[in-house]
């Protein structure tokens, strides 16, 4: 069971719900949910899978003495306990490594071998969504009490609805940037076609035309070639 303060309980889910700053780190994130974790379930390690909006998987772990350098990291989003709790939403306990399963012999042989007894996943998730997985390893064998295990999951929930929270900020800013773009790249063609049709004493559909043909002959982006022909360096000649 948990013995950490009230206090600094609260604070760490304050801080698992602060992701809308201007410098977020989710590498940062992940290691201080990792920490907390751990330290909070009196776990002797813990390790975050997180996959990206790109399905890329990303790694990290808090622990400490030998098993700081052992292979079990990298096997975290290799097939075991962590990769099957992401793939399936769901908590997974091993109460004892040395039980035999044949999916995850490798993986529950590198963490007897860092000098774990046991684990416990659960699912970063929110609603149908997962998008990682927490895991929390002990020296000795057993199980989660269900206080612990609530524990966990909120803690891997919180952190869950921050990082999609997180994300959907990137994508409205992504989406408002690549709006402005589009934006501005069509006032610039709009008013290129308006000097070129002076210039060549057609009409602005004629001057489009030439543009967008011009563009093509010298593999050229559309916008680049209307700025050009604003500033002056370039001038298409009369057909």
């Amino acid at each position: 069971m948990t013995s950490m303060p009230a206090a600094r309980l609260a604070e760490t889910f304050v801080k698992l719900a602060d992701t809308l700053v201007g410098d977020f780190d989710v590498d940062e994130f992940l290691r201080f949910l990792a920490s907390r974790a751990r330290e909070t379930l009196s776990a002797d390690a813990s390790g975050v899978v997180l996959a990206d909006l790109s399905g890329h998987l990303r790694t990290v772990a808090d622990c400490v003495g030998k098993t700081s350098s052992a292979p079990l990291w990298e096997l975290l989003r290799a097939d075991g306990p962590s990769m099957e709790c992401y793939r399936t939403g769901t908590p997974i306990a091993v109460p004892d490594v040395d039980q035999h399963n044949n999916r995850w012999n490798r993986f529950l042989q590198e963490a007897r071998s860092a000098g774990f007894a046991a684990l416990h996943a659960v699912p970063l998730r929110l609603r149908d969504t997962t998008i990682g997985a927490l895991t929390l390893f002990h020296a000795r064998r057993g199980t989660p009490d269900s206080e612990d295990a609530r524990i966990a999951e909120a803690m891997a929930e919180a952190a869950a609805i921050a990082l999609l929270q997180q994300r959907a900020v990137q994508r409205e800013e992504t989406l408002a940037k690549q709006l402005q773009a589009a934006f501005t790249s069509r006032i610039l063609i709009e008013q290129a076609k308006g000097v070129l049709a002076e210039r060549l004493g057609t009409t602005v559909d004629a001057a489009f035309t030439a543009l967008r043909e011009h563009a093509r002959r010298s593999n050229q982006r559309l916008t680049e070639l209307a700025n050009a022909v604003l500033s002056g360096s370039t001038d298409l000649p009369r057909e």
